[in-house]
């Protein structure tokens, strides 16, 4: 459950469930007894951007904030090792392609890389 908050008369209580490819909105009205739920269903490309988010706080919710400093140390170091292995893999490929020996050897690495990336998105398509 994520994004739990009452109102201070205990009258409201909106929760969400979520699980990768489906989002589930319950908005509990107590006072009143009824309850709205609202799915929402993602597809693939929906379920890999949900995969590749960060699931804590949005940095605009006044509301919800990091009130703990591991938490922002550890979102800053996600960020700074997502940038550094975007500048490994880039510098990798500028020095692969100007050994001209290693270009056909290369390529092949290349290709059985995106095939079994390939694979892979296959199997969590499967798995939803």
């Amino acid at each position: 459950c994520s994004g739990r908050r009452k109102d201070r008369r205990g009258r409201r209580f909106p929760f969400q469930v979520i699980r990768p490819g489906l989002a589930i909105e319950v908005k509990a009205d107590l006072a009143a007894r009824r309850a709205t739920v609202q799915q929402h269903a993602y597809n693939v490309w929906g379920l890999v951007h949900t995969l590749h988010t960060f699931g804590g706080v949005r940095a605009n919710d006044r509301v919800n904030v990091r009130d703990w400093p591991l938490t922002t140390v550890w979102v800053l170091s996600m960020d700074a090792l997502a940038v550094g292995l975007l500048l490994m893999v880039c510098s990798s490929y500028i020095m692969w392609y100007r050994l001209k020996a290693k270009r056909r050897g290369g390529v092949v690495a290349l290709a059985l890389g995106v095939g079994s990336c390939g694979l892979f998105v296959v199997g969590v398509r499967w798995l939803t």
